[in-house]
């Protein structure tokens, strides 16, 4: 757990609190996260003196499976924190839907870096930016080496018609 003790600023308004960490988040049950070191968090908290808003960065080396040959990939993700924490029992008047709300002096802070990581990942996970992938008959690797599959271009939608012919003029084609 990523935890923060915000005692000293929550009840003063103008009040910031700048926190740093290199947290190990090894041990989260997110699949689509595997992290190789610690991630660096940094965020400034600043209390308006009801609620308290959090902004800085997260930085973290995340280890994937290519997704065109299925080796591991690791990669860098910086992420940007922004989030506005509010004390349980706070009057619903100045609540909002995208408020997180916090018992006592501490917020738990692991699951708001977890989103904000996951949010900024790329799309598309490449071990190298020319990886050949997987032979799709086959499945070897492309980048260590040539199959020795026939690499006939059928469009799939005259497959048929290629089976049709080859039966009338036996394998010739």
């Amino acid at each position: 757990m990523i935890r923060v003790n915000v005692e000293t600023i929550k009840d003063s308004k103008g009040n910031t609190l700048l926190f740093q960490k290199e947290a190990d988040l090894s041990n989260t049950d997110i699949e689509e996260i595997s992290f190789a070191g610690p991630v660096n968090v940094k965020i400034e908290f600043t209390s308006s003196g009801k609620i308290i808003e959090a902004e800085g960065t997260i930085e973290a080396a995340i280890q994937r499976p290519c997704d065109r040959c299925l080796r591991r990939a690791e990669f860098l993700v910086e992420a940007p924190f922004k989030e506005t924490y509010f004390p349980a029992g706070t009057t619903q008047d100045i609540l909002k839907d995208e408020w997180i709300s916090f018992k006592n002096e501490v917020i738990d802070i692991e699951p708001e870096v977890l989103k904000s990581l996951i949010m900024a990942m790329p799309m598309k996970i490449l071990c190298d930016q020319n990886c050949r992938g997987l032979c799709p008959s086959c499945g070897q690797n492309l980048n260590t080496g040539k199959c020795a599959c026939s690499h006939e271009d059928i469009d799939p939608r005259l497959a048929e018609l290629r089976e049709l012919i080859k039966d009338k003029h036996g394998d010739k084609i």
